[in-house]
């Protein structure tokens, strides 16, 4: 991961892309923005394969999976990795 923005989805997105992104991703999750980048929640493929059994296809969107109570010891994280970037001259 080059870009903290590399793991950033937003409601709507597909399963598809957020399974890219969690497979292709350092920390294996996707965390869900909105237009401002402030926390919505976070998916994993363990909220995804669940969302599957329950009918979800691939091009659906991520929004009945979605985990929208993470903690803000998570916010911190996600803040803190984006500073990080930031901080290191990575691209934005």
């Amino acid at each position: 991961m080059k870009n903290y923005k590399d793991i950033l989805l937003s409601l709507g997105s597909t399963t598809r892309e957020a399974l890219k992104i969690i497979d292709s991703g350092a920390i294996k999750i996707g965390v869900v923005v909105d237009e401002n980048e402030k926390l919505v929640g976070t998916v994993t493929d363990g909220d995804i394969r669940r969302g599957i059994l329950n009918s979800l296809s691939l091009d659906d969107a991520i929004d009945s999976v979605v985990c929208k109570t993470p903690t803000k010891y998570f916010q911190n994280i996600v803040n803190s990795t984006k500073n990080l970037y930031e901080k290191d001259g990575a691209s934005k």
